[in-house]
């Protein structure tokens, strides 16, 4: 499997017509999107004895040719989660 598409979920899943999504009807686009989140320290000090971390998380368009996808203009910052420390499960949830 080399790309999203490849795999037996994306190709089954359904529509709200109960239609491959995939397969738009005429003048209608459908895309598919993928959601991530990634800690990072914003004050970039590896060797500090406190650890601060933000959350970003990211959406990235699959529908686009793979060459092009995690291209920075093509991504899109979908919110922040501020530190200092690492979101819980329910403030990424309320985030989200």
């Amino acid at each position: 499997m080399k790309d999203i598409f490849d795999g037996m979920v994306l190709r089954r899943f359904l529509g709200p017509d109960g239609l491959r999504f995939l397969d738009a009807p005429l003048g209608e686009l459908r895309l598919v999107f993928s959601l991530s989140a990634d800690g990072f320290n914003p004050y970039q000090m590896k060797e500090a004895k406190h650890s601060v971390t933000s959350t970003a998380m990211y959406m990235v368009c699959l529908s686009l040719p793979p060459h092009l996808r995690y291209l920075p203009e093509n991504m899109y910052l979908a919110g922040v989660i501020p530190g200092p420390t690492k979101p819980s499960t329910e403030q990424i949830n309320h985030f989200l």
